[in-house]
């Protein structure tokens, strides 16, 4: 048995109770909350949101794993929050989507795993709060560049490194198979990774 982190902390695994494993509660884009405060509702939004935790939590939810990365716009403190309020554990992810910021366009495989290994092992967003899953996503097309390639490659250097898992996002086409065979090449554990959206 391990314990999973999570917005509130390390949970033992046997503990997680049933758990959905690729959600997302908050999805903006990074930055837009700071840039135009304005125009969100934030206490709305964590309203709406404890509710519908709450009705999850009262049909035996137990556990959220949120695959939100910072670059669509993940809110930690927002996520522990509801946490709080709701009583439904919830595991925050480290990682990127689709396209890296521009600044990081240029990072080799080791800089996203050394970035990724912070956010579990230090905290997200400037947050004591530690990741318990790492995101990346591809999409078909444009499919795996090298790019694309190093962050996959930094995903799954993290995750050995950490012990901590790797999820992805995939397309409807052969972007599944992609991610599975860098992966392979790299020769993370095969328990540590997941490829998501793999029945659509």
């Amino acid at each position: 048995m391990v314990d999973i982190q999570t917005a509130l902390g390390p949970v033992p695994s046997d503990q997680l109770g049933l758990t959905y494993g690729h959600e997302h509660l908050f999805v903006t884009s990074a930055g837009l909350r700071d840039y135009y405060p304005w125009l969100f509702d934030t206490e709305a939004e964590l309203d709406h949101t404890t509710a519908e935790l709450i009705e999850a939590r009262e049909a035996g939810v137990a556990t959220i794993v949120d695959v939100t990365t910072p670059d669509l716009g993940r809110m930690p403190h927002l996520m522990r929050t509801v946490s709080e309020r709701s009583g439904v554990k919830v595991v925050i992810a480290t990682g990127l989507w689709l396209d890296p910021p521009r600044a990081m366009r240029e990072a080799t495989a080791e800089e996203y795993a050394d970035i990724f290994q912070h956010e579990i092992e230090v905290g997200v967003g400037g947050t004591d709060i530690r990741a318990g899953v790492i995101k990346v996503a591809n999409a078909d097309p444009p499919g795996i560049g090298t790019q694309e390639e190093a962050i996959l490659r930094g995903a799954a250097e993290a995750s050995t490194r950490t012990g901590v898992p790797t999820t992805t996002h995939t397309g409807p086409y052969t972007i599944g198979r992609e991610q599975m065979q860098v992966f392979a090449d790299t020769g993370i554990a095969p328990h540590l990774v997941a490829i998501g959206h793999s029945y659509t």
